[in-house]
């Protein structure tokens, strides 16, 4: 679990290295053209056929394109910025965690609880002493009363689409938990040797490692396909799954070879 939190931390500190790295590089741009535009005399336009035409227009042009540049980095830290808000702020539950499987069948346990809870709090809105049954099970009275209060249609308790969608999110866990059971008790598959790449799993990755540099487009399809490059480990990889083995053969043409 350690570990599991130790790397979340650091991908988070190199988005946040990363922004500040970006920000800096944009600072550095805007400072340079300001100091450009620094040598121009203001309101100076542009002296055609004087000796100066070229060197003017020469440093206007580097003077856009160093704000255009601080521009675009800007636009790029904002947007590492933004994955580093939404990784500090992310909750779900990721099949790397160690104890995914512990979280969310406790995630479970809590749906189907509350599950419970509004149906027995509709059974309770409907009876003869609603006020009375609502308050027995335990609800605040400002839940009472959002219970009891009719809708537009004037239906009271909890909307069937709310006790609709909990049970459909307990059946998409149940199914979850089941697959990562089954996929933690199973063996990994054996490594796929090919003559200028290598498949593997490991640490709930698809893992490509390559010999040379792939080409461009062999680059262009791997991202179309989901993997990334990993520079820690020094291969292209996204989550294991059938899909993502698949995905991998079929990219670097093992099933055409024949590859287990």
């Amino acid at each position: 679990m350690a570990d599991y939190e130790a790397k979340r931390t650091q991908r988070i500190d190199r988005l946040k290295a990363r922004a500040a790295r970006l920000t800096r590089a944009a600072d550095a741009a805007s400072e340079r053209a300001r100091a450009i535009s620094s040598q121009i005399p203001l309101g100076q336009p542009v002296l055609v056929g004087h000796h100066s035409q070229r060197r003017h227009e020469r440093d206007l042009e580097r003077i856009r394109n160093r704000f255009a540049r601080a521009v675009k980095l800007r636009d790029e830290a904002a947007a590492v910025l933004r994955r580093v808000r939404a990784a500090e702020s992310n909750r779900a539950i990721s099949s790397d965690d160690p104890e995914a499987v512990d979280k969310l069948r406790a995630k479970l346990a809590k749906l189907e609880a509350d599950r419970a809870l509004m149906v027995a709090a509709n059974k309770a809105a409907r009876s003869k002493a609603p006020q009375e049954a609502l308050v027995a099970l335990g609800l605040s009275s400002a839940m009472v009363t959002q219970i009891l209060t009719p809708d537009f249609m004037g239906r009271i308790g909890f909307p069937d689409y709310v006790l609709r969608n909990s049970a459909g999110e307990a059946s998409r866990l149940r199914k979850r938990i089941a697959a990562m059971e089954a996929r933690s008790s199973a063996p990994a598959p054996e490594a796929v040797e090919l003559p200028n790449a290598r498949i593997e799993e490991a640490d709930n990755r698809v893992r490509i490692f390559f010999s040379d540099r792939p080409s461009e487009a062999l680059r262009a399809s791997l991202k179309g396909s989901g993997f990334r490059w990993a520079p820690s480990v020094g291969a292209w990889q996204r989550h294991a799954s059938p899909g993502a083995w698949y995905a991998a053969k079929r990219l670097l043409g093992a099933s055409e070879r024949g590859a287990a």
